[in-house]
């Protein structure tokens, strides 16, 4: 009960002001937002079943989400800092 207060708490403050913010600077790709609404729903809804059913344990969700943020992690931090890396290396050898 506690995880779903806490997410439905966090969806109006930082969801649809930053959404809005991207909004109005243009940078709201709506293919891309309405492809991660169905995903999103989906898991929600498999995530939520696979759980009150007792097919999954808590624990079990926890280490599952604990993966996937490392690997996202993971993936932005690679590239975001990959980039500087190979920019700070060419400027360097110029």
């Amino acid at each position: 009960m506690a995880i779903a207060v806490g997410l439905a708490l966090q969806l109006v403050p930082q969801l649809l002001h930053r959404f809005y913010l991207y909004y109005k600077e243009g940078h709201a790709n709506w293919f891309v937002i309405f492809w991660c609404f169905i995903g999103s729903t989906i898991g929600i809804f498999i995530g939520s079943y696979l759980s009150t059913m007792g097919i999954i344990s808590e624990i079990m969700i926890y280490k599952l989400l604990f993966i996937i943020m490392v690997a996202t992690s993971i993936h932005i931090g690679h590239k975001v800092f990959g980039k500087e890396i190979i920019l700070n290396d060419v400027s360097s050898s110029m």
